[in-house]
Order: C-alpha cells, then sequence, then structure tokens
C-alpha cells in the first residue's frame, strides 16, 4: 500500500510534465477535446496488461448507494464550513459539473471562493478582472475555467488564490498566525521528518502544501472575523483533496491540514470516475472500477455521487480505491456527442446557437475555426467562451451561456451573437 501510494504520488506530480511534453494542456485550452481524450494514455505510459484489478468489485450493493448530484439532498449533505473540490487540470468535463456546483454555492452569501489555479486575489468591482484569461494563472486560458471564474465575478463576489511556489515552508508565517498552538508537537514533529526523509517529490509537495495552507489560512482568518458565518469551498487539483493519511502517509496534503487545523471539511473527488482513456482501460489514468460501475446506473447522462460512509456500510470501502481518500466521489457520465459536440458541454444550461454557412463558406481553409468572446471582454487577452471548429459539410453550433457575444476568426471580427 505505502509502495503504491509513492507510485501514485509520482503519478500525480509528474502528469503536467508529461502534458507540457505533449502538449496535452494545449489540447485543453484550445477545447480539442477528441485529442485529449485520446492522448492522455499513450502520454502517460501504462497502457499495459500489467496494471490489473485488485479488486473483484461486487456491485450487486452499490445499485442504492448512488444518487444524482443534481439532487437537493445532495447540495445539503456538503453545505459546511470547509468544502473541498478536486479536479482533473486537464479534462474540462470536469470543470463543467463545477458551474453548476458554483450555482448552488452562489445561492448562499457566506460562502467565499478559493482556487488553486489562480496566481493573484479577484474582485469583481476591479477594472483588471474585466478580461478573464491566462494572466490570472496558467490554466484560466481553458474556456471552462475562464466560465467559472466569470460565474463567480458576475455574482458580484470576490475569489481568493492560495497557491505557492516556495521552495521552503513559511514557518514565520505559520508561527505569527498561531498554527503551531492548533496542533501538537508531534504533528509538526511527524511533518519536518517525512519531508526531509520522504523523496524528492514528496518533500516538494509537503513544502507546497504547508504554504497553500498558510496562504488560505490568512484570508481564511480575515474573512472569518469579517463575517462569523463564512463558509468556504476551494477547488484544487487532483490529490490535494485527500484527508486521510492512509492513501499517502508521508503526504501531508491541503485537506489534511486543513482537517488538522481548523475542522474537518467535506472532500468531493471529480478526477477519478472520468470517461477517458477509453481505449486503454487498464490505464492507471483510467479508474479500474469506472467500466464495471457503469451498468448499474439508472441514467448514463448524468453525473452521480458516492459517500464514503455508504461504502463502509456496505464493506464496499477498500474496492474502490478514491473513496478511502475523500468523502463524496462523483461519477462522469461517458462521452457522448449531439450535433458533433460533447453533450458534457450542455449540462449547465449551455445553448446550442446554429452558425449561419455564410460566415465560414468563404474561408480558404480547410477547417476554419470560430472563437466566441464576452463582447465586453477584450479578444487579445480574454479566453474565449466557446471554439469552434468548422465542419463546412455539416451544421456547426456554438455552445453558450446567456449573454452577447462577438464572433472572430483569425482574429477579425465577423459577427455578434445574443443568447437570452
Amino acid at each position: 500500500m505505502k509502495l503504491l501510494a509513492i507510485v501514485l504520488l509520482f503519478f500525480l506530480l509528474n502528469l503536467n510534465l508529461y502534458s507540457q511534453e505533449k502538449n496535452l494542456d494545449k489540447y485543453s485550452f484550445k477545447q480539442m477535446y477528441s485529442k485529449l481524450l485520446h492522448s492522455n494514455c499513450d502520454t502517460i505510459g501504462y497502457c499495459s496488461d500489467s496494471y490489473k484489478l485488485k479488486y473483484q468489485l461486487d456491485t450487486t450493493n452499490l445499485t442504492n448507494l448512488y444518487f444524482n448530484v443534481l439532487d437537493t439532498s445532495f447540495f445539503k449533505k456538503i453545505d459546511t464550513n470547509i468544502v473541498i473540490i478536486n479536479e482533473n487540470h486537464l479534462f474540462p468535463q470536469n470543470r463543467v459539473l463545477i458551474h453548476k456546483l458554483i450555482n448552488y454555492f452562489l445561492a448562499d452569501s457566506n460562502y467565499y471562493f478559493f482556487f488553486e489555479a489562480l496566481n493573484q486575489d479577484l474582485y469583481y468591482n476591479s477594472i483588471d478582472t474585466i478580461s478573464i484569461g491566462k494572466q490570472y494563472g496558467f490554466y484560466l486560458e481553458e474556456p471552462q475555467m475562464a466560465e467559472n471564474i466569470r460565474l463567480i465575478l458576475n455574482h458580484h463576489k470576490n475569489i481568493y488564490s492560495y497557491e505557492s511556489t516556495n521552495k521552503t515552508v513559511n514557518w514565520d508565517k505559520y508561527n505569527a498566525l498561531g498554527l503551531s498552538y492548533k496542533v501538537s508537537n508531534r504533528f509538526i514533529t511527524a511533518f519536518i521528518k517525512q519531508t526531509k526523509s520522504s523523496s524528492y517529490y514528496t518533500s516538494a509537495m509537503n513544502i507546497r502544501d504547508m504554504n497553500q495552507f498558510i496562504n488560505f489560512y490568512q484570508k481564511y482568518r480575515v474573512l472569518k472575523k469579517k463575517n462569523t458565518s463564512a463558509k468556504f469551498v476551494i477547488f484544487c487539483g487532483w490529490g490535494h483533496v485527500v484527508d486521510n493519511k492512509r492513501f499517502a502517509p508521508e503526504w501531508f496534503d491541503l485537506a489534511y491540514l486543513i482537517k488538522k487545523h481548523i475542522t474537518n471539511p467535506i472532500t468531493i473527488d471529480i478526477s477519478s470516475l472520468i470517461d477517458n482513456c477509453p481505449h486503454c482501460k487498464k490505464s492507471y489514468e483510467r479508474n479500474k472500477y469506472y467500466d464495471k460501475i457503469i451498468p448499474i446506473l439508472p441514467n448514463k447522462n448524468i453525473f452521480y455521487s458516492i459517500s464514503r460512509n455508504n461504502l463502509k456500510n456496505y464493506n464496499l470501502n477498500t474496492k474502490i480505491q478514491a473513496s478511502m481518500s475523500t468523502d463524496y466521489l462523483i461519477y462522469s457520465p461517458p462521452i457522448k456527442y449531439k450535433n458533433n459536440r460533447e453533450t458534457w458541454l450542455q449540462y449547465d444550461g449551455k445553448q446550442a446557437f446554429l452558425v449561419d454557412k455564410k460566415y465560414y463558406i468563404t474561408n480558404k481553409r480547410k477547417k476554419p475555426v470560430l472563437k466566441a468572446y464576452y463582447k465586453n471582454e477584450n479578444p487579445k487577452i480574454a479566453t474565449p467562451a466557446d471554439i469552434l471548429y468548422i465542419n463546412k459539410k455539416e451544421k456547426n453550433y456554438f455552445l453558450l451561456y446567456k449573454g452577447k457575444y462577438d464572433v472572430y476568426s483569425n482574429e477579425k471580427y465577423i459577427f455578434t451573437i445574443t443568447i437570452n
């Protein structure tokens, strides 16, 4: 188990390096989802018969354990002081679900939003945030991430950053915030010991997560003083959501640090049960139980959740590894298409807009690219709301939320769209 945790940790740390090498991030940012979907496995290199199911999953009792993520009972269960939700940075389907969850949190004025992806705080009343793009964080170049940021700002809510690139733990800041008094000396000793004795990757992650936590706590304390009813939702990547040490004993990740210093957060894993690497079912990147669960679900087109407590009640906790690490595990539906666009893009209310052929039929390019930008944003720096790869032999549809958009081709304005 310890070896498995180290291998998984190594994988999580290096995934972005692999993605940079093979341009997976660029596929994501440009909405080339089909290329992204089929490139992950080959790039990561775990596509072999040597990695097989550790457990034969008995799905008999699972049938009644899954529930629709849109069900109000799910929202009530996760409404708490601190909620931590992860994502697969290179799989934007996660972010469409997050867009839906953000709408829920926005209904409660007490929630404050934190994003690992941000490189600075964003304020809704600042002129600097009128155009959302990569200037505020690497992953904001991806259209679905940019939409989530816009959604919060448009509801007159600030958004806070907490990422850290420091090479050492800021213990002076930690002590000045009174954090050393919130945990035992044994905890701090264990953290320092593991950080010094573990591999470079584990050590680097411990330093990063501790500094992330310190940055979060500094803002958490200010916001709590301002609003005693304040609640917080944190969006992170992959394993930072893990809230117990059984998963990776040497890694003191963000969720675990929050649990030890402040409160036990609600943790939600969206990154494990997703439909990627379809041609490589035994890949490490694709959860081993994804294909086992599909047949038992009543509707294959929506997101479902299962709780760790339910798994424990049915003695299934050891059968689905990701459930050992978070309170809730989200199942993402298999990839399907409508009008040659992924159906998950329409999950949270986007509307299809048919593009008249006159806007591209005379374009000399075999497959012209059209980009829709919000009318109030600067297309030179903003992330487009949608990118459409034209197929001249078929009908072509933008998928957009309500609003006004200017459409560009080759950086030239073509026409305006209004979605009511």
